[in-house]
């Protein structure tokens, strides 16, 4: 007796989806490779921390002006903002570029979580030329405005060349001398720029307050121990955003010996092993952005 049509037709349908199945699997996986996509996600999530910390390069410079100013000049708030500005100019053009630098960074890093999962990148090029967009550029910031290029321009021809899973290795093989010059350039601008600044900040901070708490410690002790209180709080701010910009440091750095570690094994991106590599950065990098939720 014949199978009735539905049955067969059944029969067909799973018959079908097994020969697929097994097609992905010999093909290394129709699903997203977990280990690449995993570390993109985790590197793009922690980046949403760098903005604040880049735009606390410029605020930073304001507060150390602002206690060094109020505290041995006497002249109305407008005049004093007005100098702060002036004298915290080339922090700004500093910020500007380093945001557009980190977000190609940022955007390459996803187009590898793209690119691993099958799908086309997105890239909007929006960032132009990065030292023509805002000014003049100092000598130490040539080599990652550079290296932002470089890596744009991968971006540029994977979303011509509508890359998939297969370029990956290429993408990575392109970019990686470029990657680990602009993370290198990140962390030197955090680990030395902002550290610069913050402590200038700090020291600014201490004599502000100590000079006024001495001058009213004997007539008016309690105002001076609420002025002391003060410094402190302010104190703590500053070691708080200290230790959150060395743990984006830590971060970047995982980044960087992630990618490199692609790179060492482009031609190996479906073995075990490195599969098992990449996972660990990207957990790592996971557990460094847990310590990056503090309120900057």
């Amino acid at each position: 007796m014949s199978s009735p049509p539905l049955a067969d037709s059944f029969v067909v349908r799973a018959f079908s989806r097994a020969v697929f199945v097994l097609a992905c699997i010999a093909a290394a996986g129709c699903t997203d490779p977990p280990a690449v996509k995993r570390f993109a996600a985790a590197s793009a999530s922690a980046g949403e921390k760098f903005p604040e910390i880049s735009k606390d390069i410029k605020g930073s410079c304001a507060r150390r002006e602002g206690y060094r100013l109020v505290g041995s000049w006497d002249a109305d708030l407008d005049s004093l903002e007005r100098v702060t500005a002036f004298t915290c100019a080339p922090y700004a053009r500093t910020v500007s570029r380093l945001d557009k630098s980190h977000k190609v960074l940022m955007d390459y890093i996803k187009a590898l979580g793209s690119l691993s999962a099958g799908e086309l990148v997105k890239y909007d090029d929006a960032v132009g030329r990065l030292g023509d967009a805002v000014g003049e550029i100092a000598p130490e910031e040539a080599k990652h405005i550079a290296a932002a290029e470089g890596i744009s321009g991968v971006l540029a021809e994977a979303v011509a060349g509508k890359w998939r899973r297969k370029e990956l290795g290429t993408a990575i093989g392109n970019a990686n001398a470029d990657v680990q010059t602009l993370t290198g350039a990140l962390c030197e601008s955090i680990e030395r720029d902002y550290a610069r600044l913050l402590d200038a900040e700090t020291e600014a901070a201490r004599k502000f307050y100590m000079t006024v708490i001495r001058e009213h410690r004997d007539e008016e002790p309690l105002t001076a121990i609420l002025l002391y209180d003060r410094w402190i709080g302010e104190k703590k701010k500053i070691e708080t955003r200290r230790e959150t910009a060395r743990g984006y440091v830590k971060v970047l750095k995982k980044i960087a010996r992630g990618h490199q570690d692609l790179y060492d094994h482009r031609g190996e991106l479906k073995s075990k092993d490195v599969r098992k590599l990449v996972v660990e950065h990207a957990a790592a990098i996971e557990d460094l952005s847990a310590d990056l939720g503090r309120e900057f």
